[in-house]
């Protein structure tokens, strides 16, 4: 019965209550081939010199107690936007137009770090309304100050008189998302882009603090996940009953919130929702070849995964160790250090300032969002993570997943108005380093655990696919089909839960889809985490005949140039396409070969 437990009751709960995975806050056909398993890949050399500013590493310490928030005047950028605007007009100084739009450039960041501290603030207690509706009122701020913003830029951009400069300092791939940015926002849909942040606090409290009663008593998450006393029946009944409940609650929320994106989508003149978020997140494909890797996970991953997880968890000693063992932050903390020296000694930089400066929020509190993120301040011009330690493997892989988009955010900063980075590609910043440190796993855990939590994690990633693309085909119906009732809904979410093969492990009924925060906050997103998971994975598969060469591939990735595309990148570091489902395919082989230690 202990393996069942693990098997279904806590993992269930994990990747499916919890979220699972972190919400770390933004096409053409490839004409790439899957690579030959005996050709010899090609990764670009590592960087051995910085490849940004030394000044990211010299950045004074500036400890987060120190910050605080205040409501600002937004008046003054308004102002200062309009004052810029005529004076390029009016073919003014070349220069001192260009200095005074980077003082303009300079206050939008530090307007964009206080929503930012503020939504720290609020998710740190999300039953302070305070910071969350500061965090409402000023990311309406942003975007309502984005409109002339955009304007001046673009103005500036086709003057004869600072469109050169502009070129010269800010590149082609700022001038491109400045009509991008024209193209996707307007005074139209404002209204509607502040209700969608109202219904993401309103999801976000409903979810932290959301309780039910079942049989005369009520359980919390937490109450509901130490409710398992050996009566494996009765558990699932009041899991199910958890879900229906919370569906119950939140769903007319969703409801709403489909309409409202859909208006957005319309408003600016998309054939579909599904087409502008897939532009929104900049992604190099569409959700017509994102379909097609639906498909092949269905025909190659899930078989794949059904029989590893049936001989790991139901026939394999090795599922009893797969928790590995109890490990506090700072006994974790103390191993995974020396870890990412050895990678590369330029990690220790971003290491040594988030510990110096308390950059990482590990406590566990009740009215805390449940969730993890990593989050960039743009005023102290830092990262900043956001977690819950619970002295368990799924803590130390939750921390070196963050500290990946930590690391990239520190060492390459390219945020700020109108700075995009592929969430795909930002995705493998986490997750290729969580397969990059399963090589650790011994000094990690100790040998009598290493191999175990190996295969439990990358069971795990495997799933993570799995669940990528079920969310990601879930969501692309229900957007297409926008007035779908939330039982049709749950009867679709069902019945991909069957698709996917996930019905003969975890006890689906169809309603559990409300528990993850991506669905309602950061629409169609899921996806990213399939694609970059493939690539990670590959990583993970590299590693086994060459570390050097996958922490080399890893490292060419985290030095990526600043206007990356994920298919391209891929190629570029001699990976293979992870649209493909031939990389699919090969990936399913290997997995199994790999799990079949366990047999």
């Amino acid at each position: 019965m202990k393996k069942l437990f693990r098997s279904i009751a806590i993992i269930f709960l994990a990747l499916i209550l919890a979220g699972q995975l972190t919400a770390c806050d933004l096409s053409v056909l490839g004409r790439y081939d899957y690579p030959d398993p005996g050709t010899e890949v090609v990764i670009p050399d590592t960087p051995t010199t910085p490849t940004i500013p030394g000044a990211v590493y010299t950045r004074d310490d500036i400890p987060f107690s120190s910050l605080s928030y205040e409501r600002p005047d937004t008046t003054e950028i308004r102002d200062a936007i309009d004052t810029l605007y005529g004076k390029v007009r009016a073919g003014g100084d070349a220069n001192k137009c260009i200095e005074d739009y980077q003082k303009i450039l300079r206050m939008y960041d530090h307007l964009d770090y206080l929503s930012s501290l503020a939504y720290i603030y609020y998710s740190q207690d999300v039953t302070q309304e305070y910071y969350d509706d500061e965090y409402n009122y000023l990311v309406g701020e942003l975007n309502e100050i984005d409109l002339p913003l955009t304007d001046l830029t673009i103005l500036m951009y086709e003057s004869s008189v600072t469109g050169d400069l502009m070129r010269g300092i800010f590149g082609s791939a700022f001038e491109e998302n400045a009509y991008l940015g024209k193209q996707r926002n307007s005074e139209a849909i404002q209204d509607d882009l502040k209700r969608f942040y109202e219904l993401s606090s309103e999801y976000d409290t409903m979810l932290s603090t959301f309780t039910m009663t079942y049989q005369g008593k009520e359980y919390s998450e937490e109450e509901l996940i130490d409710s398992y006393d050996g009566n494996y029946d009765a558990y699932i009944a009041r899991v199910n009953a958890f879900y229906d409940q919370m569906n119950e609650k939140i769903g007319p929320l969703y409801l709403e919130l489909v309409q409202v994106n859909c208006r957005i989508a319309q408003t600016l003149g998309y054939s579909s929702y599904a087409e502008y978020q897939y532009e929104g997140y900049q992604r190099d494909y569409t959700p017509g070849e994102a379909k097609v890797i639906h498909q092949a996970v269905k025909d190659y991953l899930v078989p794949a995964y059904t029989q590893a997880y049936h001989n790991f968890y139901y026939l394999s000693d090795a599922s009893y160790y797969s928790s590995g063992p109890s490990m506090t932050y700072d006994a974790f903390i103390q191993k995974f250090e020396p870890a990412l020296t050895k990678l590369s000694p330029e990690l220790n930089a971003p290491f040594t300032y988030m510990k110096n400066n308390n950059l990482i929020d590990i406590d566990v509190n009740t009215n805390k969002m449940k969730t993890s993120y990593t989050i960039y301040l743009e005023d102290p011009e830092y990262p900043f993570i956001f977690t819950q330690w619970e002295d368990d493997t799924d803590s130390c892989s939750t921390i070196i997943h963050e500290f990946g988009h930590f690391a990239n955010y520190f060492l390459n900063p390219h945020t700020g108005w109108n700075s995009i980075d592929p969430l795909d590609i930002a995705e493998i910043d986490s997750q290729g380093l969580e397969m990059i440190m399963m090589a650790n796993y011994e000094d990690f855990y100790g040998s009598r655990y290493a191999d175990a939590v190996r295969g439990n994690n990358l069971m795990d990633a495997i799933y993570v696919v799995i669940s990528g693309c079920m969310e990601d085909e879930f969501q692309q119906e229900v957007y297409a089909n926008p007035d779908m009732t939330l039982e049709e809904m749950n009867k679709l979410y069902g019945r991909l839960a069957e698709e996917y093969g996930l019905t003969t492990l975890f006890p689906y009924n169809g309603t559990e889809w409300v528990a993850i925060p991506h669905t309602f906050q950061s629409p169609l997103y899921y996806f990213s985490y399939a694609a970059s998971m493939l690539v990670a994975l590959e990583l993970w598969e590299m590693g086994q005949t060459s570390r050097t060469k996958a922490e080399n591939a890893y490292l060419a990735i985290l030095h990526r140039p600043e206007d990356s595309m994920l298919r391209s990148l891929m190629e570029d570091v001699g990976l293979s396409d992870p649209i493909s489902a031939d990389t699919v395919r090969s990936l399913s082989k290997s997995f199994s070969k790999w799990m079949k230690r366990f047999n």
